[in-house]
């Protein structure tokens, strides 16, 4: 079982490597593209100024080159999107080589009257609780089953439950603490994790709510930890400073009270609980660990 797993865990992370290659590869590609966009927009106003008036023809000449660099780039991209597909299934190919399709056991009746196929059953199950981030029906389906499952096992996820009461109870500590630690293993995940700058977002909302008194604050919270992340989330940023020019007279009657809906606390538990289930789901528990022994 391990070997086979093993086998398709090694296609699957060359399509995973080819996927960031390829982003990484297209974002550059797109990156030149929009530059020398801008080129010839800076060259047609030069060209264009009184006393240097382009013919129709040159204009239509310099419009003609702009479009072509952009259909060969979307050519480009369409033969690269192509490629992928064909490494894509390559996994199912893998899979069908390395496991047997045989359900002749979920007709056998007695495949779980031994008291441990039924135990190996639960704890699957309860692992799979686990790496969802449903902690409570985890822990309760333990209880349950008399389950006997090792405290290394169990640490890492009863860490992120005790995390998690923390933010119910709207203490971001914790969870900040522990998303900066994790850093590199959120910033891993595909398209990047929000986590650690929806985290500080929170918090400095909970700076605003305290009124003009908290302005200096809020500044030196933004210039710590909000710099760092402007790359990803220039916008949200922005939004956010520009609603210090409304501490005086209220964020309540300005543009910007939508940031005191308390709708972000019931969101990041679910943020957190996603992410750092799949941060610790993927590089500390296996349930397949379990079905081999």
């Amino acid at each position: 079982m391990s070997d086979a797993v093993v086998n398709v865990e090694k296609e699957v992370d060359k399509v995973v490597n080819k996927f960031h290659e390829l982003r990484k590869h297209n974002e550059q590609t797109l990156e030149e593209l929009i530059q020398q966009i801008k080129g010839y927009h800076r060259d047609l106003q030069t060209l264009s100024a009184p006393g240097n008036e382009l013919t129709e023809i040159q204009c239509d000449l310099m419009y003609d080159n702009v479009i072509k660099k952009v259909r060969n780039t979307i050519t480009q991209f369409s033969g690269e999107h192509r490629d992928i597909h064909s490494s894509v299934s390559r996994i199912g190919k893998a899979i069908d080589k390395n496991f047997i399709s045989d359900y002749a056991s979920v007709n056998n009746d007695t495949v779980f009257e031994s008291a441990a196929n039924t135990q190996i059953l639960n704890q699957v199950i309860v692992e799979h609780f686990l790496r969802q981030g449903m902690l409570e029906i985890a822990e309760q389906l333990t209880r349950e089953a008399r389950l006997d499952i090792p405290d290394h096992k169990k640490k890492p996820f009863t860490e992120l439950n005790t995390i998690l009461d923390s933010l119910k109870a709207r203490d971001l500590q914790p969870a900040l603490q522990w998303a900066i630690a994790n850093r590199d293993q959120l910033r891993a995940q595909n398209s990047g994790s929000a986590l650690e700058f929806k985290l500080h977002r929170l918090q400095f909302i909970e700076l605003l709510r305290g009124g003009v008194q908290n302005q200096m604050k809020l500044i030196a919270y933004a210039r710590q930890y909000f710099q760092p992340l402007a790359d990803k989330h220039e916008r949200e940023i922005q939004a956010m400073m520009g609603s210090l020019l409304y501490l005086k007279s209220g964020l309540q009657n300005s543009p910007y009270n939508y940031l005191l809906d308390s709708i972000g606390w019931s969101e990041i538990c679910d943020i957190f609980t996603r992410d750092a289930v799949e941060v610790k789901g993927r590089t500390r528990y296996n349930s397949d660990r379990i079905l081999d022994n």
